[in-house]
């Protein structure tokens, strides 16, 4: 990413979190739409497109596996969206989070990629039981989940 440090000044300005895949930090029920003007208000010569898991192109509010494209002049970065507690990329978390986690641990179904590492909400390594707690404590009310 030193290829285009403007790029970095951009996402390090509108409030998310990035690697060299992902981008996480976003919260449960964000608009594409106020990403898109944020980034903007930052760098008017970026484009970005969001498309979702599919490929089709995305507006209303971010899930699990959406897909960011963003580029300038000088260079284009592909991301999909990370949200931790969103298993099964519908954009909430609830009760279908819960059970997916449960499937993974108990070995019914296997989650990779983006999905594999929204299950391990605590980021402790493992998709367990104690992940399933923390869907249900936000779902609740309790605890949200950090993103």
């Amino acid at each position: 990413s030193c290829l285009n440090p403007q790029m970095d000044y951009v996402l390090n300005n509108i409030g998310i979190k990035y690697d060299d895949k992902y981008l996480s930090g976003i919260n449960i029920n964000s608009s594409t739409d106020s990403f898109i003007s944020n980034v903007l208000k930052i760098d008017k010569s970026v484009t970005v497109t969001i498309k979702d898991a599919k490929g089709n192109k995305k507006q209303g509010t971010f899930a699990t596996g959406d897909k960011v494209n963003i580029k300038n002049s000088l260079e284009e970065r592909n991301y999909e969206v990370l949200i931790y507690g969103d298993i099964n990329g519908d954009g909430k978390i609830d009760k279908l989070d819960a059970s997916a986690i449960l499937r993974a641990f108990y070995k019914y179904t296997t989650y990779d990629g983006v999905y594999k590492v929204a299950a391990d909400i605590n980021k402790d390594g493992k998709i367990d039981k104690l992940d399933v707690l923390a869907v249900l404590r936000d779902y609740y009310g309790y605890a949200k989940i950090s993103q």
